[in-house]
């Protein structure tokens, strides 16, 4: 019987979390929120608005668009993650897309590897039209003048209390015809100290 009330109450201990109320509190978007220390959405939005504006009000991109004579067109590339962390690298990319849309200095190109999923999209969409003429504006496709790609990269310091962590962001853009790097930036302004209770 003891057996039994003792297992009864292992079970009931168990479950009883699973019952317990959850507080949400709604914050503003734009609000900093720093739970864990590690990379976060306020992290990425900085770095994204950072990167853009450095890369576009840079000398080799001015430079670059007078020899053009017009906008460039920018495509975005991937963004590694070289930290021990998981870092969802598309939403750096995903802010700087936006940045460069609203920024009116340049117009932006859909990646390739997108590209290539919209042209299979089509090309399933169409399979039943035999004439390719009907797939011209995938032939006439915008070619992009620049591609920006960069990388994540961290240093955590540690003691028994305390850890640093620092978040280094690489980016540049690339000649798609030449190769030239035209413009290559950083952002180190994410800087966490994340003390141990």
């Amino acid at each position: 019987m003891k057996r039994i009330i003792c297992i009864s109450l292992l079970i009931l201990l168990a479950v009883c979390p699973c019952f317990a109320k959850k507080n949400v509190n709604r914050v503003d978007a734009s609000k900093q929120v720093d739970l864990s220390g590690k990379w976060n959405d306020t992290d990425a939005r900085i770095v994204s608005e950072s990167l853009i504006e450095q890369a576009l009000s840079s000398g080799g991109f001015e430079a670059y668009k007078e020899e053009l004579g017009r906008k460039p067109f920018i495509s975005v590339g991937n963004f590694r993650n070289d930290t021990s962390e998981y870092i969802n690298t598309a939403i750096i990319s995903d802010g700087i897309e936006t940045a460069i849309i609203n920024s009116g200095k340049a117009k932006f190109i859909v990646s390739n590897k997108n590209w290539q999923e919209m042209q299979a999209d089509m090309a399933d969409q169409q399979a039943w039209q035999a004439d390719m003429s009907k797939h011209k504006e995938i032939a006439n496709r915008t070619q992009a003048d620049l591609n920006l790609t960069g990388s994540v990269k961290s240093i955590v310091d540690t003691d028994n209390k305390t850890s640093v962590r620092t978040y280094f962001v690489y980016a540049q853009l690339e000649n798609f015809e030449t190769g030239e790097i035209i413009w290559r930036g950083e952002n180190k302004e994410i800087k966490k100290v994340i003390g141990k209770k």
